[in-house]
Order: C-alpha cells, then structure tokens, then sequence
C-alpha cells in the first residue's frame, strides 16, 4: 500500500512537473546558456571540466546523455532533464525521512516536495542548481543508514556523493567537510575511534582521491580562482576582513535568510514571487509543530542536529562577500530543502497522529476535518503561487520575446538566410538575449549569431536579416545608410510589436 501510496505521488509530482512545461517559464536567459554550452562541448567528447563562474562539471555530465539521446527542443530539453533530476531529488528526500524517521514520515515529505513551490520552481526551470538537494539528500541518506548499521560501504557511498559537491558549486564545497566532521563527532560520541581507526584512515584517502581532480582545475583554470576572478575575490574579501566584522555580517545575513523562510523572500523573479517567502504559513506553522514535538518528545539532540547542519549548509548564502541585494538567496540556499520539507512532515505526520490517538471521537472529527481542509489549502496555495503569481511576475507575464523570436525565424525566414542582431535586452528584464534566440531556434541555419553586432560592417554573410528592438530607430538608420534598399519589417505578436528587422540581400 505504502508503495503503491509512493507511485501515486511520484505521478502527481510528475504532472504537475509536465503541465504547460513548454510555456512556463518562457524566457531563456544566461544561465541557461551557460548549461547549454557547456553540456555541447560534453557531447562533442571535449572532456571539460572546470567551472564556469559558479556551475562546475557534475550536472552537465550528469544531463549530457539525456540531451544527446533525444531530439532537442530548445529550452524545453533542459527544463525536461530538470524535472528528471529534480524528480530523483524526491526520491532522495524520501530515502532520507524515511531513514531518519520512518516511512510514513518519508511518505508525507515526497509529497510535500511534488507541489510546494520551492522545490516546483527549480525542478521546472532548467538550472543546474536543482541537482544540489539531491547530491544533499542521498549523501545524508547513506550517513543515517551508516549511523544505523555500522557498514562501512554506506559511509563510502555518502562520501562519494558529498565528494561531488567539490564539482557541483563553490556553495557546495561545505558538503564533505560537514560529512567528515559529522562522521569523527559519531565515532567520538560512540567511544569507536580506536576501534574504527583503520576506517577512519580509509575514509579520508578516499576523499584525498576524490578532491584531487579539483586541485586539477585549480590549476588548469586558475583565473576563477585568482583574487580577481569569480571564486577567488571572494575568499581574498574574507581574509581581509576582521573576525569581529565578519562575524556581525554574517549574523546579520543568517537573519534575512531565514526571515525568506516565511517572511521576506528572494526578489529574483526566476526564483520567485518577487519578495514573497520561500514556504507558505501553513508549512511554517507545522515547522513550528514540528519542534514543540521534538522538544516535548525528548529529541532535543536531534532538532539540534538538523539546525545545526541547516546552518552549516546556509554558510555560503550568508558570507560577507555577497552584495546585500544577493541576500537572501533560494538559490545559493537550495540545500537546505530535504531538511526543511522533512520538518513540515514531521510536523503534519505527528499531528494527525495526535489527532487520531489523543482525543475524543466528536473532537477528533472536527480537528481532523480543520488539518484536513488545512492540507487540502496548503497544496492550492502552492500550486496557485507558481501557475499564477509566478508567471505574472515573469517579463510581460511570461511573454517570452526570444522565444517569440526564435519561433518568427523558424517559421517565416528561410534557413539559407543569416541572422544578426544589432540589438538586444531592450526589455526592462533584459531579453532578449541574442544566445536565447540562437540556442531556441529549432531548424538547421547557415548563420545565426549568438551575439549583437556593434557596427553594419560586421554583416558579412549574405543574404541577410539583422534585428533590432522596437524603440532602435537611430541604430536602423544607421544600418539603412549601409544598406539603403532595405525596409523595416515590423513583426508584431498578440498585438505586440516584438522587434524590427531588416533584409540585406547583398552588400553594395
């Protein structure tokens, strides 16, 4: 029954995952791009491994075969490679309630997983940081079970994918050392150091083994690392930074972001309903619940363990080095999902028990009927949040101008034609981004550039069309003097004018 109750919620998570894919979210934007091209250059057998700003090489090998193996569709291939991967995230947090807790537990956290809006956003958006929580869930799933029954190959295996977080993100690093010290603080706990201390040892030349491919790019790629690059102005802004000072900031940055939780959220609108929290009230009351229980049940140690580890996990999305406007961050925090959604069903799971042991049969049925009533609300309220105030906080609603581009140039402009764009991010959220009308467009061209031009000298290939935006009078004028016998064709979409182009058909 329990596992049958599991493929129902794996459908349900599923459908909701798949529902209007294809529209929402619309736009492509650079991080996007960034996993495009580096899952291409994985496919034609490159063999890259370095990080690209933030992402390192984990998830576009992980996405790699999906992506070669089926007709590529634009930004729909990748948004779909992130439902499967953020479907194997639900499974992970339920290997991992149910380890912790127990199946019923584990059962109530995968469906609060299928449609709360945190984990529906990311599973649907197609970035790279969905594979975070799942690195997070299975690693912790194989150390609970190492916790239980003392098998050396389970504390090996959580080694082994916590190792991962070294290849994942710079926000990921913190990975192995938390395992490491949670693994020596058990040992410790249980008397077992002198009696484990050839695992010990083996434990630790594994993970010398598995960070040292990143010392490899350390120095192959040094530039992301140096002071002035992306990770390394980072590190060299905390060491020049006061313990004291630091230390101020940090609080303070812990504070915001957990006030995300259920007060002021991220104000990314990709991530986001702009500056709405992350979890809705009533997941923020069953928290609550959740540890009163904990406290009242004499499991004090192990809500202390949670937080603990939640704060740990938090560190990178709280360090000093981030800009104010970059706190809080649902992204830079995404690892802590299995842990917060573990506590909302503990929390639900521990209710409805009291409700169901610990009252009189005329109460029992009129809190039942309130907690179920409660639940029914706290799925619309998550699902509405994301197929309504989500997408009317997309650019002009979700309108998707690259993607109504792309769509423009597959259906209406021969392939032999090249594709320039003079132009781009004329709209007040920055698209459309040239690369996401490229990387959109699903019939084979000749040219099609990836980038704007500055200057009408640079249209070499011939013949031709260069875009523009709606309001480029001035730069098409200027483009008219090179080219004198064209014409603007105005391109309008859902009586929308989306862009300008003209068509060269030769240079004079």
């Amino acid at each position: 029954m329990r596992f049958f109750l599991f493929l129902l919620i794996i459908l349900f998570s599923l459908i909701l995952r798949l529902y209007k894919l294809a529209e929402i979210p619309g736009e492509w934007f650079g991080d996007i791009s960034n996993v495009h091209e580096y899952t291409q250059e994985v496919m034609k057998g490159e063999w890259p491994f370095y990080f690209l700003q933030s992402p390192g090489p984990v998830y576009h090998y992980l996405i790699a075969p999906y992506v070669l193996l089926t007709p590529y569709a634009g930004y729909l291939t990748y948004k779909l490679v992130s439902v499967l991967v953020g479907m194997a995230g639900i499974w992970g947090v339920y290997l991992l309630a149910k380890e912790m807790f127990s199946r019923r537990v584990g059962l109530v956290t995968a469906w609060l997983m299928s449609f709360s809006f945190w984990p529906l956003v990311w599973s649907r958006l197609g970035n790279s940081q969905i594979v975070i929580p799942v690195i997070f869930a299975f690693g912790a799933f194989f150390f609970i079970r190492f916790v239980k029954k003392r098998n050396t190959l389970d504390i090996l295996f959580s080694g082994f994918i916590a190792s991962l977080g070294w290849y994942t993100y710079p926000q990921t690093f913190i990975f192995v050392p938390i395992l490491f010290v949670c693994y020596l603080y058990f040992l410790m706990t249980k008397k077992m150091i002198m009696t484990k201390k050839y695992e010990i040892l083996l434990v630790f030349l594994v993970g010398i083994v598995l960070v040292f491919p990143l010392f490899q790019i350390i120095q192959n790629h040094p530039y992301n690392f140096e002071s002035s690059g992306y990770i390394g102005k980072k590190t060299n802004y905390l060491l020049q930074e006061s313990p004291i000072s630091l230390t101020k900031q940090m609080l303070a940055n812990y504070i915001k972001t957990f006030q995300m939780l259920y007060s002021q959220g991220d104000r990314v609108f990709r991530v986001n309903v702009s500056g709405s929290p992350i979890i809705d009230s009533i997941s923020t009351v069953f928290i609550i619940l959740s540890i009163i229980y904990l406290i009242t049940h004499n499991r004090i140690k192990v809500l202390l363990n949670i937080f603990i580890i939640i704060c740990l996990l938090l560190v990178p999305s709280v360090l000093p080095t981030l800009s104010s406007v970059e706190i809080p961050s649902s992204s830079r925090s995404i690892a802590i999902q299995p842990l917060l959604y573990l506590l909302i069903a503990l929390g639900i799971r521990k209710t409805f028990f009291i409700i169901q042991k610990k009252t009189f049969s005329y109460v029992r049925w009129i809190l039942l009927f309130i907690f179920l009533v409660s639940c029914f609300v706290l799925v619309l309220v998550n699902i509405s949040k994301y197929f309504t105030s989500y997408v009317f906080g997309l650019p002009n609603n979700n309108f998707a101008t690259g993607k109504k581009i792309a769509e423009y140039i597959d259906n209406n402009i021969n392939s032999s034609i090249s594709v320039y764009f003079a132009s781009c991010c004329w709209t007040d959220r920055g698209e459309p981004e040239p690369k996401a009308v490229a990387y959109t467009i699903q019939k084979q061209r000749d040219y099609i550039g990836d980038s704007n031009i500055s200057d009408c000298k640079e249209v070499s290939r011939f013949p031709a069309i260069v875009i523009f935006g709606p309001n480029d009078k001035q730069k098409i004028d200027e483009y008219r003097k090179c080219f004198p016998d064209t014409k603007e064709n105005f391109v309008v979409i859902r009586e929308q004018l989306v862009f300008v182009y003209i068509k060269i058909q030769s240079r004079i």
